[in-house]
């Protein structure tokens, strides 16, 4: 299971796309339910900076994936790209931008319009004609962020205040739609796709 999740989690970083985001997903696609973190198989914000802050020794694979290793027989690594420069954000960035959704979510679907709540916060995804990566929306703010389906993925924009990188978060349902996945793609120099993914099991 746990490799399944890897190869669909950089698949996804591997389609990121700045083509224009549609207002709703194709029909049958619904990330309604309760769902609960899964920790285990979510990455977790000290590793990552680590993983981050030492990027010479990783390859543009791993650094896709959040610096997990991807194994092939034998468990040895399949990545066979150059490495990358180190780049610098720490692990209190990291843990924020991870901080949301918390342990247990909540999602209620209709049409194209997605509202999420979790630990007391509701926010709600409302894709629009013409919204895009320009416009801006503070990641810690409820206000609608600038979003739209890429897909079966809801994608939405977020921009920092810290000087930190932007980055964009797609949710997305696996196969048998037992779970939900977050993935973190960040957005600003050499930091560029670099992904971070959270894991929701569905009660």
């Amino acid at each position: 299971m746990r490799a399944s999740l890897i190869l669909m989690i950089a698949l996804l970083a591997a389609c990121a796309t700045d083509r224009e985001l549609a207002t709703a997903p194709p029909s049958g696609v619904d990330l309604s339910g309760h769902w609960r973190l899964n920790v285990a198989d979510s990455d977790d914000p000290l590793r990552l900076s680590q993983a981050l802050s030492s990027g010479a020794g990783m390859s543009s694979a791993d650094r896709s994936s959040g610096g997990r290793q991807r194994g092939g027989r034998g468990g040895q690594s399949t990545a066979q790209l150059p490495p990358l420069q180190p780049g610098s954000i720490s692990a209190t960035i990291v843990a924020d931008i991870l901080r949301w959704p918390g342990a247990q979510l909540e999602i209620r679907q209709v049409g194209g319009i997605a509202t999420f709540n979790s630990d007391g916060d509701s926010r709600v995804y409302a894709p629009r004609t013409g919204a895009g990566r320009a416009e801006k929306s503070n990641h810690r703010s409820s206000a609608p962020p600038p979003c739209g389906w890429d897909g079966a993925s809801l994608v939405a924009h977020f921009e920092r205040e810290d000087n930190q990188p932007a980055y964009d978060v797609h949710y997305r349902l696996s196969d048998d739609s037992t779970r939900l996945l977050q993935i973190i793609t960040l957005q600003g120099g050499r930091l560029t796709g670099f992904t971070m993914s959270r894991v929701w099991d569905r009660e």
